[in-house]
């Protein structure tokens, strides 16, 4: 019985670690408007961006009426990837280094980092 559970353990402990190739990329919002201003509660926008470490993908999802730019730069400041549209798919190089997402809209941007 000892080794039937040790061996369900076993096989757990490997089926977690395969879906572990994906991390959610912290997005700080900023309002273009009135930079000075502060305001009460934070801006919200439903903003989810996940990067794939095994194909080096990254998505960005949010509604369909949110129009918005996706740039990513590499740490010297070059665009390595673009998309004109809000939700897509995008290519990080593969090179190891600090990358930086910035969406940008008319009224407000956001951005993050993906490190590795």
């Amino acid at each position: 019985m000892k080794k039937l559970i040790l061996l369900c353990m076993f096989l757990f402990s490997f089926s977690i670690s395969t879906f572990a190739d994906k991390e959610e990329i912290i997005i700080t919002n900023h309002n273009k408007r009135n930079p000075s201003k502060e305001e009460r509660a934070p801006m919200r926008i439903p903003l989810h961006v996940v990067y794939d470490t095994d194909t080096h993908i990254m998505e960005v999802t949010a509604p369909e009426t949110i129009a918005a730019e996706v740039f990513v730069y590499n740490a010297a400041g070059t665009i390595v990837s673009y998309s004109p549209v809000l939700n897509s798919t995008l290519n990080i190089p593969d090179d190891p280094g600090t990358y930086t997402i910035l969406i940008q809209s008319d009224s407000w941007y956001a951005d993050g980092e993906i490190i590795f």
